[in-house]
Order: C-alpha cells, then sequence, then structure tokens
C-alpha cells in the first residue's frame, strides 16, 4: 500500500489529475459568481426601465424642423361603365413639404445626475440647450407635383419639433422666429399615426414670422429647451450645417458613433465637445423628407410613410458620450 502511494505521488499523471480535479473545485464558485453578476446586470437594467416608464428614458431630439401643409388639387376624367370620358371629377390630396434648416447650432450644458431604485444608482442628465439657426427663403417651386396639371393651395406653416420622451422638457420650448413668440401645442396636425414625429409638438407661425415667410424672406429662430434623460442623449444633425457645443462636469464621457467631436477635450472638471456635420454628408433627406412628404394626410392608396430614423447620438450615462451624428454620448 505505502510502495502504491509513493508510486502515485511520484506519477505526473496523479499530479494532473489532482490539478483537474482542484479546478473544476473552483469553477463551481466561480459559476456562482458569475451568476450574481449576471442577475445583478438584469436586476439593474429593470430599474433602469422602471425609472423610464416613471420618469423620462433615453432622448432622441429631431428639429426644429418647418413644414408646410398644402392642398394639392386636380381633375380627373369621369367615365360611365362603357369607359367613355363623360366629365371631369375633381380631386385633392392633402401633403405637407418639410423644409430643413440652412443653419442650426445648439449650445448645450448636461449636468448629470443619479436616481436610485433599490441598490442601484442609474444615470440620468439636465440639458439646458439653446438651439439657433434660420430658414432659406421659401420656394414655392420646390414642392413637387403629384399628379399632372395640379394646384398646389399651401396652408400655414408650423415648427415642428420632437423628443422620444416629452416628459422628458422642463416646461414648454420657448421660441421666437424674426422676433415673434411662438407657442407650442401637443401632437403635430395632419401626420399620420406612424409618422416617426406624429407624437411631437408644434408651433403654428403667427405675426412677424408668418408675413416673413409669406413674403419669401429668410426667417431667423432662437430656441431655448431644458430635457431629462436617462443614459443617452441623441441629436439629428437636420440642417444644411450642424454644429454643437455641449459641456458637462462629468469627468468620463465615451464619445464615438458616426461623426466624432470635431474638438473635445476631457479633464477631471468635465469635457467640452464640438462637433460640426455637414448635410453632405447625412442621410437626412432620405430619412426624414419622405415621412414629412407623404405624412399631411394619407393618399388616396391608403399607404402610411415610413418611419424615420435619428442618425445621432449622444449618452452620458456613466455619462459615456457617443454620436451618431452631432452628438454625445
Amino acid at each position: 500500500m505505502l510502495q502504491l502511494l509513493k508510486a502515485l505521488q511520484s506519477s505526473v499523471l496523479a499530479k494532473v489529475a489532482g490539478l483537474f480535479f482542484l479546478l473544476l473545485l473552483l469553477c463551481i464558485p466561480l459559476a456562482e459568481i458569475d451568476s450574481i453578476n449576471r442577475a445583478r446586470g438584469q436586476s439593474q437594467r429593470e430599474a433602469a426601465d422602471e425609472l423610464a416608464a416613471t420618469y423620462a428614458g433615453p432622448q432622441t431630439m429631431v428639429g426644429p424642423l418647418l413644414l408646410v401643409p398644402y392642398v394639392e388639387r386636380w381633375m380627373e376624367p369621369l367615365r360611365d361603365a362603357q369607359g367613355k370620358v363623360i366629365g371631369q371629377e375633381p380631386r385633392s390630396k392633402e401633403l405637407a413639404h418639410v423644409v430643413f434648416p440652412d443653419k442650426l447650432h445648439i449650445e448645450g450644458t448636461m449636468a448629470p445626475q443619479e436616481r436610485y431604485r433599490g441598490i442601484f444608482k442609474i444615470p440620468f442628465y439636465t440639458l439646458n440647450a439653446a438651439l439657433t439657426g434660420g430658414f432659406a427663403a421659401f420656394d414655392a417651386k420646390a414642392v413637387p407635383h403629384s399628379e399632372t396639371d395640379s394646384k398646389i393651395e399651401f396652408k400655414v406653416p408650423f415648427i415642428a419639433f420632437n423628443v422620444s420622451d416629452l416628459r422628458g422638457l422642463d416646461g414648454s420650448p420657448a421660441m421666437t422666429m424674426s422676433g415673434e413668440a411662438l407657442r407650442f401645442k401637443q401632437r403635430v396636425p395632419g401626420i399620420a399615426d406612424d409618422a416617426w414625429f406624429a407624437d411631437g409638438i408644434h408651433a403654428p407661425l403667427t405675426g412677424a414670422a408668418l408675413s416673413a415667410w409669406q413674403a419669401n424672406a429668410p426667417v431667423a429662430f432662437d430656441m431655448k429647451l431644458g430635457l431629462v434623460g436617462q443614459d443617452t442623449l441623441a441629436i439629428a444633425p437636420i440642417a444644411e450645417e450642424t454644429t454643437a457645443h455641449l459641456r458637462s462636469p462629468w469627468a468620463h464621457p465615451s464619445f464615438g458613433g458616426r461623426f466624432l467631436a470635431a474638438e473635445r477635450s476631457v479633464t477631471p472638471q468635465g469635457f467640452d465637445a464640438h462637433w460640426r456635420v455637414s448635410s453632405l454628408v447625412t442621410s437626412r433627406a432620405s430619412r426624414c423628407a419622405p415621412a414629412c412628404r407623404g405624412a399631411a394626410a394619407t393618399p388616396p392608396t391608403g399607404r402610411r410613410p415610413p418611419r424615420a430614423a435619428t442618425s445621432a447620438r449622444c449618452r452620458p450615462s456613466t455619462c459615456r458620450s457617443r454620436s451618431r451624428s452631432t452628438s454625445i454620448r
């Protein structure tokens, strides 16, 4: 027996088997630790979802856009049962033409904050931003005719603006155009329910702003807003030239996405970042215009316009800062 034990002690195979057995024993607590980590991660995601449902979720900001509703009228031949033309029948449909800003500059500060759900800390931010820019003189010839020999009758245009979760708005945004204060109202009128900004807010042009638009003059705007969001802020670069300057005392941002910050500075006191994006490198027209152009009313075919996707993200989560178009994340 002693000889067998001595043989096992000197056997390389026995030593390898012993090490393998110990490794298997160590895998048991490691598996338990991994299971606990997964459960904690899932619980943290559930906590974030609960706060998003009761407070505010991630935000995507799109706008401001100028929407020009109009009615297109035309005549169609009226035929009898044999297909013979016996007269003309008036037809019409309501549509909307979208006008993108010539320039859009976003100047904002993001204050990080943390909210608790159980043992979990969920990152939030408060954005205070000023949006300035302008729309070029309106060109009625730029509005396409969808029917032959049709006539277009324009209605009063309005500003459309949207964020993913309107509950995050700190009061109503304050906007002026050509010196005229505009008042925002719920939803965007005349837009199909599945249009990507239908549940946003709108402000009809009035006073000096409406007069400038009717005179085919450029219209400048200034907009101030406060916005609370969780984890992510996305900004769509919708203008011919979109610039953004965002600052935050959060010292650990993470930048990423389609368009990185042109300039950025990260210090223990926070970060300071600038973005510059041209419409030449964005897909705003293909994403936004179809959703707006056919959105003022459902065409006779009954088809609804496709949803448009935003192209910028910004996340000050762990206050990570990322961007797909002009933004920080």
